[in-house]
């Protein structure tokens, strides 16, 4: 009955913000929606209860994903970096899920090679590799203020603790 309610609520919304939204409306979401038109009480309530366990099914079978712009921005700053990785984010929805352009982090940890170039982790658990010849100044450290920003043709910079930046590549 509480599902319901919320699904009430959320049938309430003024049809152009979800018309922003979708671009590709859901058949089953349109059912439940239709159910907000029935006059009378009782019918509109079965047809809720209806199409209410029609979603449930579709979600828990992974027909229909419901989530929110902030789960999809942060699927996108965690792909940040990463080559060739799909877009969580479908055409419709990116104005309302910018794209990271540089992310603003602290190291976790950080090592050498044995080239002699830095691997650094963040708390995420992405991590980056040197690819230039120049050293920072000061090593990195677990602590230390990284900002990895996207450059030209797919490249990217780190500046570590106010540093010069130098080249990096998303590991993982």
């Amino acid at each position: 009955m509480r599902l319901a309610a919320l699904l009430l609520a959320f049938a309430a919304l003024p049809s152009p913000a979800l018309a922003q939204v979708a671009e590709t409306p859901s058949p089953i979401v349109d059912r439940l929606l239709a159910c907000q038109s029935l006059p009378a009480a009782e019918e509109r309530l079965s047809c809720f209860e209806r199409n209410t366990g029609e979603l449930r099914s579709a979600v828990a079978e992974k027909r229909v994903v419901i989530t929110e712009l902030k789960a999809l921005a942060e699927a996108r700053r965690e792909q940040f970096g990463l080559p060739d990785s799909p877009s969580p984010v479908q055409p419709a929805l990116t104005r309302e899920v910018p794209e990271v352009k540089e992310i603003d982090s602290t190291v976790a940890s950080a090592r050498l090679d044995p080239e002699g170039q830095w691997l650094v982790a963040l708390p995420d658990g992405a991590v980056w590799r040197q690819i230039s010849g120049k050293r920072p100044i000061f090593d990195p450290k677990p602590g230390s203020r990284i900002v990895i920003r996207e450059g030209t043709l797919g490249t990217y910079s780190a500046s570590i603790d106010g540093q010069r930046a130098i080249k990096v590549r998303r590991e993982r």
